[in-house]
């Protein structure tokens, strides 16, 4: 019964960590609005999103890079797979 009640409480955590994630999931979508050499970005995007070769996105602090990496990792073939982010 101890067994069953601690594999429950673990299932309903990650069930709930996964809404989480879902929730705050990114898609290019998302910069739709975009203007400029932001558009042209987001073309490129989702260029690399069809893409198998893997990708790495620089540039300065507060410029939304993990963002745009998750929409494009949202929007590829392997949005199921993990996604790694790396400092």
């Amino acid at each position: 019964t101890i067994t069953n009640a601690l594999k429950f409480f673990a299932l309903r955590h990650e069930a709930e960590c996964l809404r989480k994630m879902q929730a705050g999931r990114y898609f290019l979508d998302d910069f739709a609005g975009a203007y400029g050499s932001l558009k042209n970005l987001v073309q490129t995007a989702r260029k690399a999103a069809h893409s198998d070769l893997p990708l790495l996105i620089t540039g300065e602090n507060g410029t939304e890079k993990e963002r745009l990496a998750r929409a494009i990792h949202a929007s590829s073939k392997r949005a199921s797979g993990p996604f790694t982010v790396v400092h």
